[in-house]
């Protein structure tokens, strides 16, 4: 099961997530120990949107990309040789 949310995540913790006011927050160990179910992944949802659009969407056919997400807040990843690079910051 993969979670999704706008804010910054890393490693199961919501980091920060000002409109919910969330910061420092592992919703992961909660929920696996809630539904006693160990396959819980959470991601930026942006980072999420943008790895489906590589892998399904418009931006398959390409390389190297930027994906922009603007919504609840502005996120997005980009892509060289296929592969999201990863921030050193999260």
């Amino acid at each position: 099961m993969e979670l999704q949310l706008h804010g910054s995540t890393k490693d199961g913790v919501i980091v920060r997530a000002g409109n919910l006011n969330l910061a420092n927050f592992n919703i992961v160990d909660i929920l696996k120990e809630k539904l006693q179910y160990n396959n819980i992944f959470l991601r930026n949802d942006a980072k999420s949107a943008a790895l489906c659009e590589k892998e399904y969407g418009s931006l398959k056919t390409f390389e190297d990309s930027v994906f922009i997400c603007l919504g609840t807040g502005i996120g997005g990843a980009v892509f060289k040789n296929r592969k999201v690079i990863k921030s050193k910051k999260t």
